[in-house]
């Protein structure tokens, strides 16, 4: 693979991972709501979801566009049940902050979630990913790096936003705003959610 298709490959996958999405809110809101420790473990659930969804998008690349298709309806009506559940666990945060529950606190294992039904992680390695392997030739060495690339850039941008908002924490009164964050990020949840019910029922009336 030549150079400028790896860096051309950070970029659009750092952008991607920039961007806001349900992994980004999932961040941000355990600052608000967990230590240090548990935010990091949330980033590395994360990141290890990306490498496993790389991991099965290149076996799908290797088959029909048919497996493709079949296994982004079930992951796609997988996701809306998860983000409904999130939205209500943000809601659950929001008014009892202070003691959150021992199911909030598997912060690696909801992070590991969220990369598996993302729909935006989905939609970069379905139709992006595959347009930098070699045409009719899929090198799994080219996959292993592209993914790792995905998986590095996860951990930067989300340390990124940890690091930001932990230092707003510290510097202003953000209590309120971290209140209204966790509605804001609930209510994106369930928009989401709405959003991947509505890609199941329309692939399945096509």
């Amino acid at each position: 693979m030549e150079t400028y298709h790896l860096i051309s490959f950070a970029l659009v996958s750092f952008l991607t991972v920039l961007s806001p999405g349900p992994a980004v809110l999932f961040t941000i809101h355990n600052v608000f709501n967990a230590n240090s420790q548990d935010v990091l473990k949330g980033v590395l659930g994360v990141a290890t979801g990306i490498l496993i969804v790389g991991f099965f998008a290149t076996l799908l690349i290797m088959f029909t566009t048919e497996a493709v298709g079949g296994a982004f309806k079930v992951l796609n009506l997988a996701g809306a049940f998860y983000f409904l559940y999130l939205a209500a666990n943000n809601l659950k945060a929001f008014k009892y902050k202070n003691s959150l529950s021992n199911e909030q606190k598997k912060h690696f294992f909801h992070g590991l979630v969220i990369s598996l039904l993302n729909p935006k992680a989905l939609a970069f390695f379905i139709f992006i990913f595959p347009t930098y392997m070699q045409e009719n030739y899929i090198s799994a060495g080219i996959a292993t790096l592209l993914t790792s690339i995905f998986a590095l850039n996860v951990l930067l941008v989300h340390c990124f936003y940890y690091f930001s908002f932990n230092y707003l924490t510290k510097t202003i009164g953000i209590d309120k705003f971290a209140n209204y964050f966790n509605r804001l990020s609930a209510f994106t949840f369930f928009i989401f959610a709405l959003f991947m019910f509505n890609q199941f029922l329309t692939s399945i009336t096509q």
